[in-house]
Order: structure tokens, then C-alpha cells, then sequence
């Protein structure tokens, strides 16, 4: 199954080597419309001509909510466009400047978000916005919001493309909805699991098999708590870095050995020093095991 990475530019173009290398595969790359910078570009579309990678744009929608809601500082890739688009609350400027993006880059793009931003606007204005995309014949993944069996129904075949969050904006999946949920999103070609990190709950895990591609931010907070990832026994276990023991790792190293070897960590984590570790190798680690337990597309977000 193909792994699709999602970071900064700076994490982008640090982890490109890794992949250019052959060590690793790379079959996609999600990137946000809040970091569309030239240099990445020029690599992703480098990628795209020599691997054959699938491209994901997603809309930036959470940053604008986030800073809606909480203000500004929660995330690094603020600039003074979305503080603007945020303090005058001009998203029909973002949309617009968002689907003249995608219009530009789209020999570039394969799948982009919508700009869902339900809880700013309400639903007709985002229905209003999926209209404005449709009559620029633009696909985007439709988001869902929790939405009743008829609307999300018509979401689904809408596009073609749907997204079914982890969390609805009260915090939770329902696991009462997930039965007619996964019916309806089968109407859909492609659909895309936003934020499943590590999921013990049976039923939503059942969901993940229905979908297309998932993406998650757990193989890089895992790794900045010093927390490494690993498959044993069919299951996915975390371990913080401190509290390992020789016994612990031989058993990650037999999760992947080739690339236990690649990456050189059996030397970084006798060391106990884990900068380089946490900054570089860590976070590689993590995703691939994690791509390895759910054996789908998997965007590091």
C-alpha cells in the first residue's frame, strides 16, 4: 500500500533524501495550502514524473478554525495572509484563492479538500462553496460533520471523493453511525480517513478498511514524546525511548529489520541520546509501522 507524508517544507525536504534513496517507498504526499511553496512544488512534481506520486492538497480549513476559535499561535505556519483571512473573516477570498491555486497546479494535484468550514459558516455556505467548485469542474474530498443519513448520502456521491474524520466536531465517532456510514461512503471512488493514529476501538478499526487512505499526526507527537512505534504480534505497540530494554529492543528490530538496520537505530537507541533520533529517524520509524498495521495509504500529516 502506498505511504503519503504530510510536514512542514523543512520537514519535507529533510525526509525527501530518505525517500530518493530507494530505501523507503513513497507513492503520495499530502501538503496544506497554508505551506505551497515553490521549492516544494518543484520536488513534488520531480516525485510525481519519476515515481508515479499521488499529490493531496488539503484546504487549511482546521488552521483557519483553530484560529478562529483558540487564536493565534497554535501553529507554526501562521503568516500574515491567514491572520488576515481570520481577523476579517473573508474565507471567500481563501475559497476563491484556493480554487485558482488548484486550477493552477492541476497537473499536479490528484486529490484535493474542500475548504469545510461548517461550524464558521454554516452547511448551505459550505454547500454553497461545493457548487462554486463543481462549476470550475473540480472534485474535492466533501468532508463529513456529522451529517444526517440523506445529506451525507448525497456527500458521497456528490464528488466521488469523501472524507470521514476519526473525530465529529462534538469529539467522537459515534459507533452507532459507523454501520450506515460505511454504506453510504461505498458510493463514493475514494475515500480518505482524516486523523487515525493509533485506534484500539474494534468497530472504528473496521471502518479503516474501508477506506481508501488515512492520515495522522501520532508518528511525530509519538516521536517528540520520545515514544517509539512498533508492530508485534499483529498488534500495535508504543514504548517510551527511556524505558527500553534489550529484550525491547530486539523485539522492535524484529518488526522491520531491514529498515531497523537502514536507519541505524540499534547504535541511536543504545546511545540514549535522542535528538537525532527524534528529529530524523524516529518519526520515519513511526510512519512506516504505522502504515504497516493498517495496510492502507497512509498521509503523515
Amino acid at each position: 500500500m502506498p505511504i503519503v507524508i504530510h510536514s512542514s517544507p523543512r520537514e519535507f525536504q529533510r525526509l525527501l533524501p530518505y525517500f530518493l534513496s530507494g530505501h523507503l517507498h513513497i507513492d503520495g504526499i499530502l501538503f496544506s495550502f497554508l505551506d505551497r511553496h515553490d521549492i516544494d512544488l518543484q520536488s513534488l512534481y520531480h516525485l510525481k514524473r519519476k515515481l508515479g506520486t499521488i499529490i493531496m492538497l488539503d484546504s487549511g480549513a482546521y488552521s483557519i478554525l483553530a484560529a478562529s476559535i483558540s487564536g493565534f499561535g497554535h501553529s507554526a505556519r501562521e503568516d500574515d495572509y491567514i491572520k488576515m483571512i481570520v481577523k476579517t473573516k473573508n474565507y471567500e477570498r481563501y475559497l476563491q484563492d484556493l480554487i485558482t491555486y488548484i486550477r493552477r497546479h492541476r497537473h499536479i494535484l490528484d486529490l484535493y479538500v474542500e475548504l469545510d468550514l461548517q461550524d464558521l459558516v454554516g452547511s448551505q455556505k459550505v454547500w454553497d462553496w461545493r457548487a462554486e467548485f463543481k462549476a470550475e469542474g473540480l472534485k474535492p474530498i466533501l468532508v463529513w460533520h456529522g451529517e444526517d443519513e440523506d445529506e451525507t448520502r448525497e456527500m458521497a456521491s456528490y464528488t466521488g471523493k469523501f472524507g470521514i474524520p476519526r473525530f465529529t466536531p462534538d469529539g467522537t465517532l459515534p459507533t452507532d453511525k459507523l454501520e450506515w456510514l460505511i454504506d453510504i461512503s461505498e458510493h463514493a471512488n475514494w475515500r480518505h480517513g482524516f486523523a487515525y493514529g493509533l485506534i484500539k476501538n474494534k468497530r472504528k478499526f473496521d471502518l479503516v478498511s474501508h477506506l481508501n487512505s488515512i492520515d495522522s499526526t501520532a508518528f511525530v507527537l509519538s516521536a517528540a514524546m520520545l515514544k517509539i512505534i512498533y508492530v508485534s504480534n499483529n498488534k500495535l505497540k508504543t514504548k517510551f525511548l527511556r524505558k527500553l530494554t534489550k529484550a525491547d529492543v530486539e523485539e522492535i528490530r524484529s518488526a522491520d529489520p531491514e529498515l531497523f538496520d537502514f536507519l541505524g537505530l540499534r547504535k541511536e537507541l543504545a546511545r540514549g541520546r535522542y535528538g537525532y533520533t527524534t528529529s530524523k529517524l524516529l518519526p520515519i520509524w513511526n510512519a512506516m509501522q504505522i502504515q504497516k498495521y493498517y495496510n492502507r495509504p497512509y498521509f503523515l500529516r
